[in-house]
């Protein structure tokens, strides 16, 4: 999972400031919210370059369309679920 940096920056930061029993959970709280945020982002640029493609003629086949928007959107989803899953054990 690409947040798991994100996650170790965040528990360094807050270990520092003398919160080591929760900084773990926290940085990966906030990994989750920041990958779940970037990722729809990604998302939309996915379909703005597949706009452009289409406005200029190129043909998007729907096994390429799948290719491109699939994994942002599964990722999406299971960064989203993470998220709420820690955020209800907490």
């Amino acid at each position: 999972m690409d947040n798991i940096p994100i996650a170790i920056i965040f528990s360094s930061m807050l270990s520092d400031m003398n919160c080591r029993m929760w900084a773990y959970w926290w940085g990966l709280i906030a990994a989750t919210a920041v990958g779940g945020l970037l990722l729809p982002v990604s998302n939309v640029a996915n379909l703005a370059a597949l706009s452009i493609a289409e406005e200029r003629g190129i043909k998007i086949s729907f096994r390429d369309y799948t290719k491109i928007m699939l994994l942002p959107l599964l990722a999406s989803g299971i960064s989203a679920t993470l998220y709420l899953l820690i955020y209800a054990i907490i």
